[in-house]
């Protein structure tokens, strides 16, 4: 049996513990589903802020191990939601530094296969739904980051559509007030907040949450965002299978 790729996880990071543990978390699970086809997978984790170093040398000394491990290539996948600067430049320009100073060891063979970012893939619409469905308010608002490229928000403005859901900025406008100014005095709605992994930023979303039930008299339901769900490992799993992957680093 050929060894399998070794897989890099990379997720924003944090100082807030949360999002690193169920990061690690999720690493698990998708190990303990690639381990179905492949014994013993390396499946590891790199954040983009707030790790022990700098991207750039978490892929490297990722690529190192999978070297020892016998690997042959790393498939690297980024854990965003949008394609933002992050996943535009910063993430790209991470594995190319990483791939140049590789070419200057014995590791040179090695390939890195750099693929799609995670929300671009078409079965993050049916996941979402899936939540949506579990929950019966008529009327939904999808919650995301935002983005300062007006293309990623435009990302966000046709998933709301796909979803029948009004769409809501947390760093840009519209922002979730603006899309209460016209919802009459005791509405039900729901919140979906596309963001992955509990943090401070969702526990912020909840604390205004409250503030604008007050505000506008109406009912809002904050639904969790995205976490290690055996759903979410699947479209990870399809991310990651050479179908999807583009080898931008070979």
């Amino acid at each position: 049996m050929s060894k399998p790729p070794a897989y890099l996880l990379i997720s924003h990071g944090s100082r807030d513990v949360r999002p690193q543990i169920a990061l690690e978390h999720l690493a698990r699970l998708v190990q303990q589903a690639v381990s179905a086809s492949f014994p013993a997978p390396l499946v590891g984790t790199a954040t983009l802020e707030f790790g022990p170093t700098c991207l750039t040398e978490q892929i490297q000394q990722f690529s190192q191990q999978a070297h020892t491990q016998g690997c042959e290539h790393v498939q690297i996948l980024p854990l965003f939601l949008l394609p933002g600067v992050h996943v535009i430049e910063d993430v790209p320009q991470a594995v190319a530094q990483a791939r140049c100073r590789l070419d200057q060891t014995s590791l040179r063979g090695l390939k890195l296969h750099l693929c799609p970012y995670l929300g671009c893939h078409p079965g993050m619409v049916r996941l979402l739904k899936q939540n949506l469905q579990t929950h019966p308010f008529s009327t939904w608002i999808l919650l995301s980051h935002g983005s300062r490229r007006p293309q990623a928000n435009l990302v966000v403005r046709s998933l709301a559509e796909k979803l029948g859901a009004r769409v809501a900025y947390w760093s840009t406008s519209p922002g979730l007030e603006d899309c209460l100014h016209a919802t009459p005095p005791c509405a039900k709605l729901g919140i979906l907040p596309y963001f992955l992994f509990h943090g401070v930023i969702v526990d912020a979303i909840a604390v205004k949450v409250e503030q604008l039930q007050t505000q506008f008299q109406v009912e809002l339901n904050l639904l969790p965002p995205l976490e290690p769900t055996n759903e979410l490992v699947h479209l990870i799993l399809d991310c990651l299978s050479s179908a999807l992957c583009c080898p931008a680093y070979d």
